[in-house]
């Protein structure tokens, strides 16, 4: 980012590092999610070490989505915090 010197781009970044850091606080004590959440990040990290951008992408966005997923559910149903 630093490299191209674009104060949007930067600022976009910034932005979406902030509402990620707020989804993961809000995730990572619903029962089950790390362990999900670590599972998708294997997948993730051998796409990238295969170059497999199209499937990375896929990955990326289904672990986006079972994140949301797994908020939307703990929500509606009395948040099932671990503890």
């Amino acid at each position: 980012m630093r490299a191209a010197r674009n104060s949007y781009l930067t600022s976009v970044m910034g932005q979406m590092r902030l509402e990620s850091a707020m989804l993961t606080a809000k995730t990572i004590r619903i029962a089950g999610r790390p362990a999900r959440a670590i599972a998708e990040h294997g997948r993730l990290i051998e796409s990238i070490a295969k170059k497999y951008a199209a499937a990375g992408e896929q990955v990326i966005r289904a672990h986006i989505l079972s994140a949301l997923e797994d908020r939307i559910r703990s929500d509606s149903h009395g948040t099932p915090w671990t503890e």
